[in-house]
């Protein structure tokens, strides 16, 4: 959505319903100055709600990136295995907060 848009700051991305979306893929990938916080809302529960099955270089390159994830709320039965996690954070240097609790089932 946002890859490689290298001036884009994060303007209205607070706003950002993501019920519907599945896959993250490269989403903010190269995105180098954007840091804006992508928090779930306590009023809007549409929000960042995650049901995504892949955050495969979701944050890659986004250097300057360093806001907590850890608000995500993911749906019922959402299940991410775990090569979508593949370089999600790859070389976004300052990237240095909470993320969302993984759980894993190993049955």
């Amino acid at each position: 959505m946002f890859e490689d848009a290298v001036s884009f700051t994060g303007k209205n991305i607070d706003k950002l319903e993501t019920l519907a979306v599945t896959k993250m893929t490269s989403m903010f990938k190269g995105a180098t100055v954007f840091n804006s916080a992508c928090a779930a809302s306590s009023t809007n529960t549409n929000i960042w709600k995650v049901e995504v099955i892949t955050f495969v270089s979701m944050f890659e390159g986004a250097s300057t990136f360093n806001k907590p994830v850890s608000t995500w709320t993911f749906g019922p039965g959402t299940i991410v295995a775990a090569t979508g996690f593949t370089n999600m954070f790859k070389n976004a240097a300052a990237f240095n907060s909470p993320i969302f609790k993984v759980a894993a089932n190993w049955n």
